[in-house]
């Protein structure tokens, strides 16, 4: 016969055991919704836009084979005011919900803030299962909002569990004195937009203050052409740019997916 108080004990260990098998396993989520940021404090709307369009580029770039929906995809599959009424969405049920109607089995959202002089970005990604959060994170970007998109990419690897991505670290593939980081173009982002699978590049960071940010380059800009040449890689531009001398005038066209325009910028460079 088991002691009473072993058997108490024995049943406790046993419920949290059960708890923790029901816990949706990430290893099991194949697709995700990427919501938009939620601003708060002195954090702009602008900022939140901005930093979104990153968290999303992040999503993507992340292994695992997920079929990520962003922005656009939400805008086209509920419309623009059922996307504004989900983005103010804070209740869990309201998130499983949410992924429900969207066709994902998980959901990401999160909030842009301030503390002080520092601003903070929170992150929840909750399984539209049962609601239950999968992982939760909180990052400090810090002051310097040119260093926010990469502070952005490594609040995601932590969500995911890993280390800093190579396309943003210190060897991501640099413009020869333009003020770019730039990386490969992800599957994600050829499809949605119907572009080659072997063209293109990525911008992952504009250093602030340099000519590409005078001349309005953004990060999430994608590099079609340098002065009518096709950017036919990351590696292919870094290579053209440095190769230019200085005060070459450059004329760069440029995708933006965050409002689906086709520019033209001009710059010289340095």
């Amino acid at each position: 016969m088991i002691p009473m108080a072993f058997s108490s004990v024995l049943t406790v260990l046993t419920t949290a055991f059960v708890a923790q098998a029901n816990i949706p396993s990430v290893a099991k989520i194949k697709s995700i919704a990427v919501m938009p940021l939620k601003h708060r404090g002195t954090a702009t709307q602008d900022l939140s836009d901005i930093l979104g369009d990153v968290l999303l580029y992040a999503v993507q770039s992340q292994e695992g084979g997920y079929r990520v929906v962003g922005k656009s995809d939400i805008d086209a599959m509920l419309g623009l005011e059922k996307m504004k009424d989900a983005a103010g969405c804070d209740q869990t049920s309201c998130a499983v919900e949410l992924a429900g109607a969207l066709g994902v089995d998980s959901i990401i959202t999160g909030s842009i803030g301030n503390l002080g002089d520092k601003y903070i970005l929170s992150l929840a990604w909750i399984s539209q299962k049962d609601g239950t959060a999968l992982r939760r994170l909180s990052q400090n970007l810090g002051t310097d909002q040119g260093t926010f998109d990469k502070a952005v990419y490594q609040a995601v690897q932590g969500l995911f569990g890993g280390a800093a991505p190579a396309s943003v670290a210190n060897n991501a593939p640099s413009d020869g004195k333009l003020g770019v980081r730039i990386a490969e173009l992800d599957a994600a982002l050829q499809q949605q937009f119907n572009l080659p699978s072997d063209h293109y590049a990525l911008v992952r960071r504009v250093v602030p203050d340099s000519i590409a940010a005078r001349s309005g380059v953004q990060i999430g800009d994608i590099l079609i052409s340098l002065n009518d040449a096709d950017v036919l890689s990351a590696s292919a531009f870094a290579a053209s740019a440095k190769l230019m001398p200085a005060g070459s005038a450059i004329k760069l066209k440029v995708l933006r997916p965050s409002t689906g325009e086709t520019l033209t910028l001009e710059l010289t460079k340095p």
